[in-house]
């Protein structure tokens, strides 16, 4: 499912200047063609108000960039994978992607940006079946002895058999799959991300009752925008980008910025 959001920008640059293949692309298309996640609670990624309105970090990048580029924005919101929309950014299909995990073997096929999300990994543990098999899900998932949900085509798909090979996991299709999963105790434990955990539980407080969170601090996650892999020097200008508007990439800063309620477990 795609969703798309065109949004109009300034003019577009003066006749006769001249800018490298990767800007020049975007400058004649007149728009830039961002592609971003579906689901409404992508924390701080993109997430909607109470009247079906979104918000987040990578729209705000999004709509900066396109303005300072003097382009308008295509923003499309789609179900792919995050492995899926890096296949499509490879192949030229928009100018970048946001709110991707930085892995080694993505990154063969596309350029990142420096990081502007960084956390870590994160167990959401279901309370009932962690007590029934001793209380240390960590440890039983390494052994092989729990059940584990991760998305698909995702980050924590990668980190999960590096974490856990002894482990089938249940893989789901979209992250609320994954979270009916483990809140209804058909799997002990979800690896997913720290950001999105404490999203959560500031939505749901009542959760914790049968879920707690486990943040793996010696597995750091990084996110980085994807640009292709010929975008060399429009990856080098979101790079300053970055840096000129101060970006602070850090879990704290993006909290304090985007969660309406500092409720977490």
């Amino acid at each position: 499912m795609v969703f798309g959001l065109v949004l109009g920008g300034p003019a577009g640059t003066l006749a006769g200047e001249k800018y490298p293949p990767d800007l020049e692309r975007i400058q004649k298309r007149g728009k830039l063609v961002v592609l971003a996640p579906i689901a409404p609670d992508a924390f701080p990624c993109l997430m909607e108000d109470e009247a079906g309105n979104p918000y987040g970090l990578d729209l705000d990048i999004a709509r900066d960039v396109a303005d300072k580029l003097g382009v308008k924005l295509e923003f499309i919101r789609m179900g792919a994978s995050g492995d899926e929309k890096v296949e499509m950014i490879a192949r030229g299909e928009a100018d970048m992607a946001t709110c991707l995990g930085i892995t080694p073997q993505r990154a063969r096929k596309i350029l990142f940006t420096k990081t502007y999300i960084t956390e870590h990994y994160a167990l959401v543990v279901n309370r009932v079946l962690d007590a029934r098999l001793g209380g240390d899900a960590y440890t039983r998932l390494q052994e092989g002895k729990s059940s584990l949900a991760v998305l698909r085509g995702s980050v924590y798909a990668t980190m999960a058999k590096q974490l856990f090979p002894q482990v089938h996991p249940f893989i789901c299709d979209q992250t609320s799959e994954c979270r009916r999963a483990v809140l209804e105790g058909r799997v002990h434990a979800w690896l997913t991300e720290e950001l999105d955990t404490i999203y959560q539980f500031s939505l749901h407080p009542e959760n914790a009752v049968k879920l707690k969170q486990i943040v793996l601090n010696d597995y750091p996650l990084s996110g980085g925008i994807a640009v292709s892999w010929d975008s060399l020097h429009f990856n080098a200008w979101l790079n300053l980008y970055l840096d000129l508007t101060n970006h602070d990439p850090r879990t704290t800063n993006l909290i304090r910025r985007y969660l309406k309620t500092n409720r977490h477990p």
